[in-house]
């Protein structure tokens, strides 16, 4: 199986978060290509997030040319080193292996009061939920410069663009509906 392109590694992740060398990395690297997926892919479109994830694995990350680097660099990173991080500490404490789920507590450790966790959560979510309204921001202001981002998704199955989203909470409720802004006699 072909590994997915990443826009961020583990170990910048390591250096930005609370998380330190310990960490064995397999317990979150797999969250990256999700919350890619589920959260930047959402944003920036289907078209423009392949963009990003190609120019990636043929130029490589530091050779982005503009406006693409400077999406990357200044708004995907941030998103992802803290929403990533937040979706570990939800379960950082469990363990999986042949014998079941375990709960792992060290012999010389305290367990942290939940509330504290959810704070944290909570915390990392709002940040990463930040840099996705500046991103957002950013791009209805200068989306018509880059034509993945104006330009009608290649399929009908791929996401457009959110423009505005909410990863704290809430509901995303999208509608094709058209609504005229006049009422005309069939609604009498």
């Amino acid at each position: 199986m072909a590994t997915e392109t990443i826009i961020v590694t583990p170990i910048e992740i390591v250096k930005r978060t609370p998380l330190n060398g310990n960490v064995d990395v397999d317990k979150f690297a797999f969250l990256i290509p999700d919350q890619q997926r589920f959260i930047l892919e959402e944003s920036l479109g289907t078209a423009l997030f392949n963009k990003i994830l190609d120019d990636i694995e043929s130029l490589g990350i530091d050779n982005l040319t503009e406006p693409y680097k400077l999406i990357v660099f200044s708004y995907c990173k941030p998103i992802l080193i803290n929403s990533v991080f937040a979706e570990f500490i939800n379960f950082a404490d469990v363990t999986i292996d042949n014998n079941g789920v375990f709960n792992v507590l060290p012999a010389d450790s305290q367990v942290v009061d939940n509330d504290k966790v959810l704070r944290m959560v909570k915390t990392y979510r709002e940040k990463a939920q930040v840099y996705l309204s500046r991103m957002e921001r950013y791009l209805s202001d200068k989306g018509y410069l880059i034509p993945e981002y104006q330009d009608a998704q290649p399929e009908n199955y791929d996401i457009d663009p959110v423009r505005h989203s909410n990863i704290v909470g809430g509901l995303y409720l999208k509608s094709n509906m058209k609504l005229p802004w006049y009422l005309d006699e069939s609604d009498i």
